[in-house]
């Protein structure tokens, strides 16, 4: 019997409206050795009902109901569970090319057995009905780097994707290397990737978008009361942090240069001078992390002050509209 060549695993929570939508583009690959792994994660809606529909017409359709643990405990789960060589991750309220499978396979058919496969997608925003492509990268189509050159190449550019849907990794791999999502954060995206990315001997880029992220209102991304989002990534960050001083000079350099970048990003769309934000927020994150003299600048201005900082970003943002 042949293996399963792809295990896509998709959390599933309360998405009624657009699960739908998801597990469709998944049915309508076209490419027959995948199977798909729906992991409802203890929904309140009809969302475990459309999974159990789905899963009554369509015999690759796996469904797991499980108490609410979150994102990460959800793919988690699915890891276990999985049969397939390569594990891609989609979450529930997205949607695929319909050859997202055949083109990564035909990428590993080119370059044989790799730890991950990168692409690309489009994020499409619900809100203003906009699109646009995630990330564009100016290195060669198909080239095969271990993790430390990847990352280092990545980094200095300032193009890493710290999503997990961009990426497809070797199942054996990950176990290997006894890769896990930390369980009860937002942000763990940020956390897993350059981890599950640092150990891995080959990575190979394909430049084809294959996925569609859907910024939605109600998201956890674009929830008014950040809070959590805030203390959950500067925890993530002093994670980062811990594993870029491990690392060798250069990459260590650029890493926490990105590190830098996240935090500055967070502080301005969070506005962080807010007093509900003070105390989850230390001005000695931003010291020895710069590698550009832009990033050295922004660092110096908001650890003057977090509010001219963010009032310069905006000044500077409704300038380049």
């Amino acid at each position: 019997m042949e293996k399963c060549r792809f295990s896509i695993i998709v959390p599933v929570y309360n998405v009624e409206t657009y699960l739908g939508s998801c597990v469709n583009s998944l049915m309508n690959q076209d490419y027959d050795n995948y199977e798909i792994l729906l992991i409802n994660d203890g929904s309140t809606d009809e969302s475990g009902r459309i999974c159990d529909y789905f899963s009554s017409i369509c015999s690759k359709i796996k469904v797991f109901h499980c108490k609410n643990k979150g994102v990460s405990a959800a793919r988690n789960y699915g890891v276990s569970q999985a049969q397939g060589e390569y594990l891609i991750f989609v979450d529930s309220d997205d949607r695929v090319e319909s050859d997202l499978c055949s083109h990564i396979d035909a990428v590993l058919k080119k370059t044989g057995d790799v730890d991950v496969v990168a692409y690309n997608g489009w994020e499409e925003n619900q809100m203003d009905k906009t699109g646009k492509t995630i990330k564009e990268t100016g290195r060669k189509d198909l080239t095969v780097q271990d993790g430390h050159d990847y990352l280092l190449d990545c980094y200095r550019k300032e193009d890493l994707e710290v999503v997990v849907w961009l990426y497809c990794l070797r199942r054996e791999y990950v176990e290997q290397q006894k890769l896990q999502f930390i369980e009860g954060i937002y942000h763990e995206d940020v956390e897993f990737v350059p981890r599950a990315l640092l150990a891995a001997e080959k990575i190979v880029e394909t430049k084809r978008c294959l996925y569609h992220y859907r910024v939605r209102p109600g998201s956890i991304s674009t929830h008014n009361n950040k809070q959590k989002n805030v203390k959950d990534l500067f925890y993530v960050l002093e994670l980062q942090n811990a594993l870029a001083n491990q690392q060798q000079p250069e990459l260590r350099k650029w890493m926490k240069n990105s590190i830098l970048n996240s935090g500055l990003s967070m502080i301005m769309e969070a506005q962080m001078y807010r007093p509900e934000y003070r105390k989850l927020f230390h001005k000695s994150f931003l010291l020895g992390k710069a590698a550009t003299g832009r990033n050295h600048i922004r660092a110096i201005l908001c650890a003057i002050s977090v509010p001219f900082y963010c009032k310069i970003n905006s000044y500077y943002k409704s300038r380049r509209k």
